[in-house]
């Protein structure tokens, strides 16, 4: 909040501006969250990115895995391409063999021009549910 103060003569006002730094230059969109799948499937997170101010590179894009509380646990990028991946220039998140383990949010936080935006994402894990039919 800032005062502005304007005189003219013997007239004085005085009024408060308030400041507001708008984050609609970047949004970020999951196109599929919550994500369910089996143990031992592959999950793919996908994201869309948006920008009135030009591409987002892919080294401002980074994924997070959260912990129960909702805080970043641990940092998914650079990937180690053996559990995680990031194809399409960090655009997607690729969770080799889940487990049920893997459960849970994670985080991906786009960084562009100053402004730091960011959307959780959720894997829900669920128990498989093929039989044989032999039986």
């Amino acid at each position: 909040v800032y005062t502005a103060q304007m005189m003219y003569g013997k007239i004085h006002e005085r009024a408060e501006v308030v400041l507001i730094v708008s984050t609609a230059q970047v949004s970020i969109t999951a196109e599929n969250s919550p994500l369910r799948t089996v143990i031992n499937q592959n999950a793919h997170f996908l994201i869309s990115i948006t920008s009135s101010s030009g591409n987002v590179g892919w080294k401002f894009i980074n994924w997070y895995k959260l912990n129960s509380k909702g805080d970043r646990e641990a940092k998914l990028t650079p990937p180690d391409n053996v559990k995680y991946a990031t194809p399409n220039y960090r655009r997607k998140l690729t969770i080799r063999q889940v487990q049920k383990s893997d459960e849970g949010l994670y985080e991906v936080e786009v960084q562009h021009q100053g402004v730091t935006v960011s959307e959780r994402v959720e894997l829900i894990v669920m128990e498989s549910t093929f039989q044989s039919s032999l039986e």
